[in-house]
């Protein structure tokens, strides 16, 4: 009405319900990260494997072209995140995972067991290191942080910490952590909402850098450093990404907001280095998208600088990265990204990232036997095993790489596509590590499974559950 100035029909209802019609429309480019799990254990429908996120229009060009919807158009060069399917519809296993592998002795292995591939673990964590030292100008240091919680494991601490990581530490236990395996206090920064947990461990010698995640305990921070209980060199805000749902930081939505934080920057003690912090999982909002939302955060950055008289030399760059986006053709963007934090922030010295589940997640395997196997019909099969989601929490949101081991020959072999589902030992209806698969000709109780890709938030989330 108000664009042709022509005023609405009026109708009549014919009834209290409606249908609902979505036509899908395929149009975002790189989408999503990482690749899209199966549908939800016991859902039904077409899996959700193709790039659009669409199961209709996934399964309409499965019907019309099945040679196309196993192939990978991407890199095919078995790379440590979690490189796609070759033509056969096998996911691609990198070199290193195979040799790490086969250096386990399942013999006498007790499953479900984690399995530590240190070889991929310490070609990660080196890459990583190089990587920004490439980036890196001289005006302007980039140096990498691994986020503990992502997995606490001391062998993964300790490669941060050789390949001149900052240890970066939610809690004081994981601060105390960090410490234990050998990093200095100015080399751990403390961020997130309950940093001052457990009361009483926090070091006495200046750490590297504190970062606020609301307004109260900013005000927390600034009274903990005048009374000498907290020394650190950067002191720093996390702010929280606008438009984009999350519970982290100090929120920049209203002009209301905005001020409290600028008000509140100003009591930051003025002998330190001010710096800010924000993250966001690339993995949750897509790589294109991440990388408009670290143009927008730089500009509210100015802002900030220009509004508090501060000027901000640190920046902290939380990523969420999914292995592949990390690992592959990323070092144009890294370099850009230093370009443009350069331009528009002039005084900033120094970048801090944070490649955590990058890093962690292709580090370890999951092992677990098969207990049981049982042929549904002629083209269906269901096996159990003595894994869990207890052990593989984070199953449902990304697809893990998968390998059975021939208890006769040793041989590794990748699952394939198919129609299996691999049920865990728990008395849970969504208990089922696997769906969508196929299980290698001649695969019997006893026979192990590998779950790779476990090394992240499936190692550091698992708990504890139907043991006695």
């Amino acid at each position: 009405e108000a664009a042709t100035g022509i005023p609405a029909e009026k109708t009549t209802a014919q009834s209290e319900e409606f249908t609902r019609v979505v036509l899908e429309v395929p149009v975002r480019a790189r989408y999503p990260l990482p690749p899209l799990p199966e549908p939800y254990a016991g859902g039904i429908g077409h899996s959700m494997k193709h790039p659009s996120g669409m199961p209709a229009l996934a399964e309409r060009l499965h019907k019309l072209y099945p040679h196309l919807m196993s192939a990978n158009t991407h890199n095919g060069n078995g790379s440590n995140g979690n490189g796609a399917a070759e033509a056969n519809g096998v996911a691609a296993i990198p070199p290193s995972f195979m040799h790490d592998l086969k250096a386990q002795d399942y013999d006498q292995l007790q499953t479900p067991s984690f399995l530590f591939m240190d070889t991929t673990a310490a070609d990660l964590f080196d890459r990583a290191a190089k990587l920004a030292l490439r980036v890196s100008t001289p005006e302007m240091q980039v140096i990498n942080g691994y986020s503990i919680k992502t997995n606490p494991d001391e062998r993964l601490i300790k490669l941060a910490l050789d390949s001149g990581f900052y240890a970066e530490a939610i809690s004081l236990l994981e601060v105390q952590k960090a410490l234990q395996v050998g990093f200095k206090p100015e080399q751990v920064i403390l961020n997130g909402p309950g940093k001052w947990w457990p009361a009483g461990l926090l070091p006495k010698e200046p750490i590297h850098a504190v970062f606020c995640d609301s307004i109260a305990d900013l005000n927390r921070v600034t009274a903990a450093a005048a009374t000498g209980e907290l020394q650190s060199k950067v002191f720093g805000v996390r702010l929280r990404t606008p438009h984009i749902t999350s519970r982290f930081g100090i929120p920049l939505n209203t002009p209301e907001e905005f001020r409290a934080l600028i008000d509140s920057v100003g009591l930051l003690p003025r002998d330190s280095t001010f710096g800010v912090h924000f993250h966001m999982a690339s993995s949750n909002i897509g790589v294109r998208q991440w990388w408009h939302l670290y143009q927008s955060m730089l500009r509210w950055c100015s802002s900030i600088e220009k509004l508090t008289g501060r000027q901000i030399e640190v920046l902290d760059i939380g990523g969420g990265w999914f292995p592949d986006d990390w690992h592959e053709g990323r070092e144009d963007d890294f370099t850009k990204a230093v370009k443009h934090a350069k331009a528009t922030l002039p005084h900033v010295r120094q970048i801090i990232s944070e490649p955590g589940k990058a890093l962690a997640q292709p580090s370890m395997a999951l092992a677990m036997r098969v207990l049981e196997i049982q042929e549904i019909s002629d083209e269906t099969t269901e096996a159990v095993v003595d894994g869990s989601i207890a052990e593989l929490p984070m199953y449902f949101f990304y697809p893990h790489r998968i390998l059975r081991r021939n208890t006769a020959t040793g041989e590794l072999q990748p699952l394939k596509r198919g129609k299996t589902r691999l049920m865990g030992r728990l008395c849970m209806e969504h208990d089922e590590v696997a769906s969508n698969v196929e299980l290698p000709e001649g695969t019997q109780p006893g026979d192990v499974l590998i779950f790779c890709d476990a090394g992240g938030y499936d190692r550091s989330m698992s708990y504890v559950f139907g043991r006695g």
